[in-house]
């Protein structure tokens, strides 16, 4: 009798079941069509673009790398002779008023350079005897080849900040009077560039405003919340030449052009697209 009970209702409960299953099924379903639109949304209904600033200004601090080369038969005389000609340039830079912390050891070296001994050229011997019955005359020995020769080549730097740019030329003519004779590398900075860095950087901001709104103009559409900021840091200081005027020069036995230094900076802004209006 219990056995018939179960049987009959069975089928009742297995429809209640499955009901139950589709309604859970289709509520947990029904957000997924908005996510979707929310997510297309997202990409569809924004505006990326990439804003740039740049200012310029003429360079405080010029950077140089000068030393001293000397060559010597041994490794001793050549040091000797290099830390005294150091010592003189180190001094007279200090006498133009450049720090001891602006001034820096680059580079020593010491290197040994061979000279290669010229070829010997042997003398033709003679083919017929020098006097009558006798015989030929036997060809001279070569002489023993002369041995390598070779010096030893001291290389000392510093690299050099000159913080007045005014005293930049008569620096380096300072220090090649002291016995400098390697000088390269010249360049000119700013000291402390962060100011200049935040002014690119509102000047690219601006600039990706007045893009991202000529955009949003093509379609009819005007610009919302911005989503996200993100700096390029592919800018940075760079040079840019400006010869002296020769008033300026005038002052200058070896004659230095600064010119100016241009900072720039990059934002890649996202602006979110406002809702179009209706018409």
């Amino acid at each position: 009798m219990l056995r018939s009970r179960v049987s009959r209702l069975a089928p009742q409960f297995l429809v209640a079941l499955l009901i139950a299953t589709g309604s859970l099924a289709t509520g947990c379903g029904s957000p997924a069509p908005a996510a979707s639109a929310a997510e297309a949304d997202a990409h569809t209904n924004v505006v990326i673009v990439l804003g740039k600033g740049e200012v310029s200004r003429k360079p405080d601090i010029a950077r140089a790398t000068m030393g001293i080369a000397v060559a010597a038969p041994t490794v001793a005389e050549a040091s000797r002779l290099a830390n005294q000609q150091m010592t003189n340039l180190i001094a007279a830079l200090k006498k133009e008023g450049i720090a001891d912390k602006d001034v820096q050891t680059a580079n020593f070296s010491i290197n040994f350079e061979r000279f290669e001994p010229p070829p010997i050229v042997m003398a033709p011997a003679p083919s017929a005897p020098s006097k009558p019955g006798a015989g030929p005359v036997p060809p001279a020995a070569p002489p023993p080849p002369p041995a390598r020769a070779g010096q030893y080549r001291v290389s000392n730097t510093v690299r050099v900040t000159v913080r007045d740019l005014d005293k930049a030329g008569r620096l380096l003519d300072a220090a090649v009077a002291a016995g400098a004779n390697e000088v390269w590398g010249i360049s000119f900075e700013i000291d402390k560039p962060e100011a200049l860095e935040a002014e690119a950087r509102e000047k690219a901001a601006k600039d990706a405003r007045v893009r991202a709104e000529a955009i949003a103009k093509t379609q009819g559409r005007t610009l919302g919340d911005v989503v996200s900021v993100s700096e390029n840091l592919g800018g940075g200081a760079r040079p840019m030449p400006q010869m002296m005027k020769s008033a300026e020069m005038a002052s200058f036995d070896t004659p230095v052009a600064p010119g100016e230094i241009a900072v720039s900076a990059q934002l890649e802004v996202v602006y979110r697209l406002a809702a179009p209006t209706a018409k």
